[in-house]
C-alpha cells in the first residue's frame, strides 16, 4: 500500500507531466541533475551568435553586409541608434509574434577626437592665464582668437595679451557684467586690461567624432577673480544645439548605410 508521501509525490509528478505535454518546451529534472551543453564537442555551432564592436560606421556597415549575406539566422535585423555616437544592431531580432534569441549583434561607439575632448573640459574649468595661453599653443592649428567685433587676432599677439593681463580694482559698486569685467568680489569692480589686443572669443572648427562633419564652436572668455587672482572661464552658448545636430547627423548617416541592407532603424536604445 502506498503511503501518503508517495501518493502526493506521484500526484505532483502527474500534474507536472501534463504541463510538459501541453507546453512541449520544458523538462522536469530532479534537483540533483545538471544541464550540460555538448555544443563545444560538435564540429559546428548550432547557430551564429556573438557581439561585434567597433568605433567606425563604415566597419559596422561592412560587418552588417557580410553577416546578412552569409547567415541564415538573420531575421528582421534592427538597429537602435542612440546619442553620442552609440548604436546597437541586432541581427536575429525577430518579431513580436516570433521573437528570436537576439544574441547576434554589432555595436558602434564613435570615438571622440582629442581636440573635442579638450574643449569639452574647457567648459568645466576655470583656468589661469598661463593655462589658457598654453592651451591655445597646444591646439594652435584648431583655434582662432577673435576680438569683440569678431575680427581675427594674430595668434601670437593674443597669447601674449593673455599672459600679460593685468587688473585694476576700485571701491565703486557696478552691478553689470561685460566682456572681461566681473563685479562679484568684495564690492570691487575688477577690470582686465590687455596691452596689445583683446581676445574675447575663441573659435574652433573641429570634428567632434570620427566620420562626422566638422562643427564650429564659439567660446566666450570671461574674467573672474578668485583670491585676488585672475581666473578665466570659457562659455559656449550654443553647445547643446551643436551636440544635438551631431547626434542627428550620426543617426541619419547610420540609417542611410543600413536601411538599403534591409535593416530597420529606430532612434532610441534597446536593453
Amino acid at each position: 500500500m502506498e503511503n501518503v508521501d508517495t501518493i502526493l509525490e506521484n500526484s505532483a509528478l502527474n500534474y507536472a507531466n501534463e504541463i510538459v505535454a501541453e507546453k512541449k518546451d520544458i523538462i522536469i529534472l530532479s534537483d540533483n541533475s545538471g544541464v550540460h551543453d555538448l555544443e563545444k564537442y560538435s564540429k559546428t555551432k548550432r547557430r551564429m551568435n556573438g557581439s561585434f564592436g567597433t568605433t567606425s560606421i563604415a566597419a559596422l556597415t561592412q560587418f552588417a553586409e557580410t553577416t546578412i549575406d552569409e547567415s541564415s539566422e538573420v531575421d528582421m535585423p534592427s538597429c537602435f541608434i542612440g546619442d553620442n555616437g552609440r548604436a546597437k544592431l541586432i541581427f536575429n531580432f525577430g518579431t513580436t509574434e516570433t521573437p528570436l534569441h537576439q544574441d547576434l549583434s554589432g555595436s558602434v561607439h564613435l570615438g571622440q577626437t582629442a581636440v573635442f575632448k579638450a574643449i569639452s573640459r574647457l567648459r568645466e574649468d576655470r583656468m589661469s592665464q598661463c593655462d589658457l595661453a598654453e592651451f591655445i599653443e597646444d591646439y594652435h592649428s584648431y583655434v582662432v582668437a577673435l576680438d569683440k567685433d569678431g575680427i581675427e587676432i594674430n595668434q601670437s599677439v593674443a597669447i601674449a595679451a593673455i599672459r600679460n593681463m593685468s587688473i585694476e580694482s576700485n571701491q565703486s559698486v557696478n552691478q553689470t557684467t561685460e566682456e572681461y569685467k566681473d563685479t562679484s568680489s568684495a564690492f570691487a569692480s575688477v577690470e582686465a586690461k590687455f596691452k596689445d589686443a583683446t581676445p574675447v572669443y575663441l573659435r574652433f572648427d573641429i570634428p567632434a567624432f570620427n566620420e562626422i562633419e566638422n562643427r564650429v564652436f564659439f567660446f566666450r572668455i570671461s574674467v573672474l577673480m578668485s583670491d585676488n587672482k585672475i581666473k578665466l572661464a570659457l562659455r559656449c552658448p550654443n553647445w547643446d544645439e551643436i551636440i544635438e545636430s551631431i547626434n542627428i547627423e550620426f543617426q541619419e548617416k547610420l540609417a542611410e548605410k543600413l536601411e538599403p541592407l534591409g535593416v530597420k532603424t529606430f532612434i532610441g536604445n534597446w536593453n
